[in-house]
């Protein structure tokens, strides 16, 4: 995961770049991982690292992980690095801008 998929993120993003300015952050998605697929959070950050460094600069980007004990710093900072975003957080800003616009 996330190793030997240069190809298939380039292909990707030339299919999303066909949406021009109506792009917006393109989310990349993990379900849970149990610790035979990464044993820890750091296991996780040296495969995501040189992903996110790879990724061209003209796109924003979204990270979601399921892992809730892995939101930790080291996580947040490693998206910081990168210009990227933590989707749980994103998810958080959504919820309190439509409680905002509808008075809830």
């Amino acid at each position: 995961m996330l190793v030997d998929c240069d190809d298939d993120v380039a292909q990707f993003l030339k299919v999303m770049d066909a949406l021009g300015e109506k792009l917006g952050p393109l989310l990349f998605q993990f379900g849970y991982f149990n610790k035979r697929a990464f044993v820890g959070v750091n296991d996780f950050l040296a495969r995501l690292r040189p992903f996110l460094k790879k990724l061209p600069k003209g796109h924003k980007f979204a990270v979601e992980i399921r892992n809730k004990n892995w939101l930790v710093p080291q996580f947040v900072e490693t998206l910081r690095e990168r210009g990227a975003m933590c989707q749980q957080f994103l998810a958080n800003l959504r919820e309190c801008a439509f409680k905002r616009r509808s008075g809830r």
